[in-house]
């Protein structure tokens, strides 16, 4: 049974939820689809697991398309005593329909294990005839340690 502040936080969830995901994401099944997180709740291990399963991405107020996470890759160590010496380093390669390329910017993502989030990509060119590649790339403290500002 579920008490009026739960049914407010998840209605207020929702809503929030609503905003960021194109209706298709919605479309699915609600058990299926976990909620809205931040990328600093999701790491590499996070991303790794899900290499070859596909990611919808909003494009509009209606409309949305497949990427398809191809890699996930740790990137080198810095040089030691680095101002970022110790931060997680790992670089995400996407593919999708070069028909519908998506440009350098801010997207909102919906993934059914990884939830619905907002993630800066770079198209990188093309990966196969008639398809986009594009790549985000992470340089930040472990998880843990980002400030709250």
């Amino acid at each position: 049974m579920t008490n009026r502040r739960q049914f407010l936080w998840q209605c207020s969830a929702l809503t929030m939820v609503a905003g960021l995901a194109p209706a298709t994401a919605l479309a699915t099944q609600p058990n299926q689809l976990r909620g809205a997180v931040t990328l600093a709740e999701l790491g590499f291990t996070d991303f790794a697991a899900q290499v070859g399963t596909s990611f919808r991405v909003a494009t509009g107020q209606e409309s949305a398309f497949t990427l398809q996470l191809l890699t996930a890759e740790h990137l080198p160590a810095s040089i030691p005593g680095a101002a970022d010496a110790g931060h997680e380093k790992f670089s995400l390669q996407f593919q999708g329909p070069a028909t519908a390329a998506l440009s350098q910017n801010t997207h909102a993502f919906a993934h059914p294990v990884l939830g619905q989030f907002a993630m800066f990509i770079t198209p990188v060119g093309p990966a196969q005839a008639g398809t986009q590649r594009y790549e985000a790339v992470f340089n930040r403290p472990p998880s843990g340690t980002l400030p709250l500002t």
